[in-house]
């Protein structure tokens, strides 16, 4: 669904103005509401080659100057400033960053649920693996979108641990209990979902012992670790640094030293 034209170009933003018919920062798409007017939400453009660029909106503003542009259906004075951030091709695969740029005056379009599907990369439908022979489960969900109002997010696994991934936040705004909840969401699929993964956790505060227990999944191993104990003790198993492996820069890092100490 068109909500607007783009006005202006450049390397790195692009300038929308909104159609006059629209109102509000929301439409109504085949019974799905799509919010367009958040900093932060999704909006695509069609290239001269056919590839669909998808841009995140960045500013909101009113016109400082209201000309009247009826040829082109833009006398609203609503304008949105958006990035670029990736390509939706022909085959429908979503790549990072953009080769072609759209032309002047393009029509501006909805993101919708179809389009982050194939940007997430996702497969909610668990898929038949003849290396397991058996079935794998190829995304996990993250929780709900805050741009994508209600839109529940799905993430591709083998897309999500090839990159470095952040979790931000506050003390005391759920970071622990995020992670807790990715790797939960991974392990408690049965069915060959983590083979052969193996994660390490550093739990510095204490917090994710609760988190992670056999029960979970039988077929996963969980060990526990703790320093400066002798023998195992409350489910624990004694650390031991291998400090012979550190170098020196490595052992000032850790022992947090100074020219003073």
């Amino acid at each position: 669904m068109r909500i607007g034209k783009l006005t202006a170009i450049n390397y790195s933003q692009l300038k929308v103005k909104i159609s006059s018919e629209i109102r509000g920062g929301s439409v109504n798409l085949y019974g799905n509401i799509y919010y367009f007017g958040n900093i932060g939400s999704y909006l695509k453009i069609t290239n001269a080659i056919g590839e669909v660029i998808i841009c995140e909106v960045i500013s909101i503003f009113d016109s400082d100057l209201h000309q009247e542009k009826f040829s082109f259906d833009i006398e609203s004075n609503r304008e949105l400033l958006i990035k670029p951030i990736g390509t939706i091709n022909k085959l429908k695969e979503f790549n990072l960053g953009v080769g072609v740029f759209p032309s002047l005056y393009s029509d501006v379009s909805i993101v919708t649920y179809e389009d982050m599907e194939i940007i997430l990369r996702t497969n909610n439908e668990p898929q038949n693996d003849s290396y397991t022979d058996g079935i794998t489960h190829e995304s996990f969900s993250l929780g709900i979108s805050k741009n994508l109002i209600n839109y529940l997010i799905d993430v591709n696994i083998d897309s999500f641990f090839n990159i470095h991934s952040a979790v931000l936040g506050n003390s005391g705004s759920g970071k622990s209990n995020t992670i807790a909840h990715i790797i939960q969401e991974i392990h408690h699929k049965e069915s060959y979902s983590a083979i052969g993964s193996r994660v390490l956790v550093f739990d510095v505060n204490g917090e994710y012992k609760k988190a992670f227990t056999n029960d979970l999944n039988a077929n996963i191993s969980i060990k526990y670790y703790k320093p400066n104990i002798k023998n195992d003790s409350d489910g624990y198993q004694p650390f031991y640094l291998p400090h012979f492996l550190l170098t020196i820069d490595e052992w000032s890092a850790f022992l947090l030293a100074t020219e003073a100490t």
